[in-house]
């Protein structure tokens, strides 16, 4: 029997226990690797997943900046037509232009834009209104104001002051316009409404600028109005408060516009007013005054394009005329002729568009003043 080799054995041993390690190393080799590739693999899914989410967000923000660009261009394209429609008078059409824009350009979407466009639609219907008379005319000033209270929901003063401005400037002009159509307590509170509205617009504007100046002009009007209704030191204390105002906006206006216009025609009722109410003159004739500022209100209004404006300025120029020929005693019989006739001469002009049948109240009164007309001709006849 062969005997065995004791050398020979702890190399075996040795053999054994290095296999057994290289086995187990191999087996944590493999641990590691399918570790590392596991790890591998989880960064690179969630490098990718990262990648589509940063590309999925940022075709997210293109799409809204598209969406916006494309709501941008719809509100400036629907404003500027509207605008357009507006200037030539189509009236209708320029607030139907709007309302198309807001099918897109809604209060959620673009706030600020939806906003601009009730206040645009609030004031061509403010327009149209003093274009109108009767029944349409209170309609419109309702839609007016409604379109225009709705804007101040998202134009604040503090949120967006010059909106907001422009806004009470246009609610101010309604109410002022809703107030000459009225009477009574109705008429009153809504001239103090549009004295608040047009001061608050006035003091948000820069000074002289020509939003300021209308806003002035119109604060002139709404006092003149509420001086018609009261009497004493109060009816004289809004006239000097209208003429103040009026005037400022005359001398800020840098051209011949309707708005000039309009203040050189309110300008001259003021004088009128004052006149008839036996005001100091300040070493100056108030009838010439009111003369002056209603002829330079011809300029602009004339018959073909403001037909209606030019009337009303034709009315009040009779009355300052009239005034003239009765303000002084020891006037030369000549000039007060003259005077006289100037004044017949532009209440009849008055009376071809305030006819009876469309102005019944206005044309009677311009029918008391030629009366009277006639009457001083006679006396002047007669001595």
């Amino acid at each position: 029997m062969e005997e065995k080799d004791p050398t020979r054995q702890p190399v075996a041993e040795w053999l054994k226990s290095v296999l057994g390690k290289l086995k187990q190393n191999l087996h944590l080799a493999i641990i590691i690797s399918l570790t590392s590739l596991f790890a591998t693999i989880t960064v690179a899914i969630w490098n990718n997943y990262k990648m589509d989410l940063r590309h999925e967000r940022a075709r997210e923000v293109q799409e809204v900046q598209r969406d916006r660009d494309r709501l941008e261009r719809i509100f400036e394209s629907g404003k500027r037509s509207g605008r357009n429609l507006e200037e030539k008078g189509k009236y209708d059409e320029a607030v139907k232009a709007f309302q198309q824009a807001q099918r897109d350009v809604t209060r959620a979407a673009m706030p600020e834009s939806w906003a601009t466009l009730q206040r645009l639609q609030g004031s061509a219907l403010v327009n149209h209104a003093l274009a109108s008379k009767g029944p349409m005319r209170v309609r419109l000033l309702d839609e007016a104001v409604k379109a225009l209270e709705d804007a101040l929901v998202v134009h604040t003063p503090h949120t967006f002051p010059e909106g907001w401005a422009d806004t009470q400037q246009w609610l101010g002009r309604a109410w002022v316009v809703q107030a000459e159509a009225g009477s009574g307590s109705s008429r009153e509170a809504l001239l103090d409404q549009a004295v608040h509205a047009l001061r608050n617009a006035a003091q948000t504007y820069t000074d002289y600028s020509r939003d300021w100046a209308n806003a002035q002009s119109w604060l002139g009007r709404a006092w003149v109005n509420q001086a018609q209704a009261s009497q004493g030191q109060a009816r004289e204390n809004l006239l000097g408060q209208a003429v103040q105002a009026l005037r400022q906006a005359a001398e800020t206006y840098t051209d011949r516009s309707a708005d000039w216009a309009a203040t050189q025609s309110w300008l001259g009722r003021a004088w009128v007013n004052q006149a008839e109410a036996g005001e100091p003159t300040d070493g100056n004739n108030l009838p010439v005054r009111a003369e002056r500022a209603l002829t330079r209100a011809l300029e602009v209004y004339t018959r073909d394009e403001f037909p209606q404006d030019w009337a009303t300025v034709q009315f009040w120029l009779g009355r300052a005329l009239l005034q003239q020929a009765g303000a002084v005693n020891d006037l030369a019989a000549e000039e007060r002729a003259r005077l006289l006739g100037q004044a017949e001469q532009s209440f009849r002009k008055a009376l071809d568009i305030r006819t009876r049948r469309d102005w019944p109240d206005q044309h009677a009164e311009i029918q008391e003043r030629l009366t009277e007309i006639l009457r001083l001709l006679g006396e002047g006849e007669g001595t």
